[in-house]
């Protein structure tokens, strides 16, 4: 997930050691740069290999990918700064981070959005 060109992006993909390998991303169409607090959801579906990006509790984005493989490589989570550039880092805040095991709909992910959620998401330590 990062923020490109003013839009939220979410990509998936099949990288290599060293870099590179075969990756596809999704660009919300609304500006989430906007000085304002934004709430953005992404969604990867196993299954049928599509992907959205949700802006304000609205889908705004989706592709279908075709990446259908489980997500069982090494966990990389890095916040607030670039994996491919380590002199790159988000100029922001960032208020909330959750990750969750499931999909979630497009009506659990607006219903939420903009209060705490009722069912417990993975927690991260760090």
């Amino acid at each position: 997930m990062s923020v490109l060109n003013g839009k939220a992006v979410f990509g998936v993909g099949q990288p290599t050691a060293g870099g590179g390998g075969t990756t596809q991303s999704v660009a919300s169409t609304s500006n989430v740069a906007t000085g304002e607090w934004v709430h953005v959801a992404a969604t990867r579906d196993q299954l049928t290999g599509t992907i959205k990006v949700f802006v304000n509790g609205q889908e705004n984005g989706t592709l279908n990918t075709g990446f259908r493989n489980a997500l069982n490589g090494q966990e990389h989570i890095r916040l607030g700064g670039s994996t491919e550039n380590e002199t790159s880092y988000f100029d922001g805040q960032i208020d909330e981070v959750r990750i969750f095991d499931e999909v979630l709909t497009a009506e659990q992910i607006q219903a939420n959005y903009n209060q705490g959620l009722s069912f417990p998401a993975l927690s991260l330590t760090w």
